[in-house]
């Protein structure tokens, strides 16, 4: 960042800091995770103790180990969770819908939305 984009190391260091805040409040508000959760990953890498090429090097030997591969169910999960982020995003740039009052999962490509919405006009209660 520092050559990239100009910057003094400290002002390098504050615009990565700032990016992986708003990058781990998105998680947060899509996943409902938290990045800082170490159960999440597979793999960690340490790299103020690991060379680049070390590290490269450890997590391509890991990655080869069948248990890493994908499989059907692998990708019906992630292709699941992508419609799910992208419906709450959808949700949220919205000025009609309220994101915290509508839910969205995901299971095999089929979509469930819950939650409340207003009744229609004439109706005294939200409907669910």
């Amino acid at each position: 960042m520092q050559q990239q984009q100009g910057l003094t190391r400290e002002a390098a260091l504050d615009h990565v800091r700032q990016a992986d805040h708003e990058r781990a409040a998105r998680v947060k508000f899509l996943y409902r995770v938290s990045v800082d959760d170490p159960f999440l990953y597979d793999v960690v890498v340490n790299t103020e103790r690991l060379t680049a090429d070390d590290g490269a090097r450890l997590l391509h030997e890991a990655v080869q180990q069948p248990r890493f591969q994908t499989s059907a169910d692998s990708q019906r999960q992630i292709i699941d969770l992508g419609i799910v982020a992208g419906a709450k995003a959808a949700f949220r740039a919205s000025p009609m819908i309220d994101p915290r009052e509508v839910f969205v999962s995901a299971n095999g490509g089929y979509v469930s939305l819950s939650g409340a919405v207003d009744a229609e006009e004439g109706g005294s209660s939200p409907r669910r």
